[in-house]
């Protein structure tokens, strides 16, 4: 999203159908059963089912889930279409103080619902780790206290991941991490990071990866 922290809002999403070459005749297309992979639950909850309420004090928003890709999906209450073509227009009312979509994409299926909504781990980040006599604990900084499942893939191989700090903590701190031992090797490896996270925040940019050589810890 445009807005200061990357979230948007999206108040209505309308849907418009009509034959081709008549666009006069659009009829508007009611929708149903909408899903979303995150909804905001800050300030009351924006869940995504508020985006097709005719409401305009409502919508679907991600705080705190900003810097990753997002998805919804809108089930139509009948069958859409005509003989010869149709015409879809869609309009998306969104919310102000910059809080509007910056990228999307829009896509349309006759596969019959349910549509499940996908979920993807995101590619986070690449690299290749020095040679390490000894081996040692690769380590993977998040910018922000996150819980998820980080995937972690050596040399073509999947590789155990413990995160540092627990759900369960008394306090969480401004940053989370992921402690990956490494085994010896006398050759440069290639390490890949894949994370998929409760909140799914993912901002590629700003995770870091350090690696302290010596004899790696089975970390409990």
């Amino acid at each position: 999203g445009r807005a200061v922290n990357g979230n948007f809002a999206l108040i209505e999403f309308t849907v418009g159908a009509a034959p081709l070459g008549k666009a006069a005749e659009t009829v508007r297309v009611p929708l149903q059963n909408a899903k979303a992979d995150f909804f905001s639950e800050k300030y009351g909850g924006w869940p995504v089912k508020a985006a097709i309420d005719e409401n305009p004090k409502t919508g679907w928003g991600i705080d705190p889930a900003e810097g990753a890709p997002h998805v919804a999906i809108f089930e139509t209450g009948k069958p859409v279409g005509f003989a010869d073509g149709t015409i879809l227009t869609f309009t998306l009312t969104q919310g102000p103080r910059e809080h509007s979509i910056g990228r999307f994409r829009l896509s349309v299926t006759v596969a019959q619902p349910p549509i499940p909504v996908p979920s993807v781990p995101v590619r986070v980040i690449s690299g290749l780790l020095p040679p390490a006599a000894k081996g040692g604990t690769l380590v993977a900084v998040a910018p922000a206290f996150m819980s998820g499942k980080l995937d972690a893939i050596l040399d073509a191989n999947p590789v155990s991941s413990v995160q540092v700090w627990s759900e369960r903590a008394f306090w969480h701190a401004t940053w989370q991490a992921w402690r990956i031992p490494v085994g010896p090797s006398p050759e440069p490896r290639k390490v890949e990071l894949a994370f998929q996270g409760k909140d799914g925040r993912v901002e590629a940019a700003t995770w870091k990866l350090v690696f302290i050589p010596g004899r790696s810890r089975r970390w409990p």
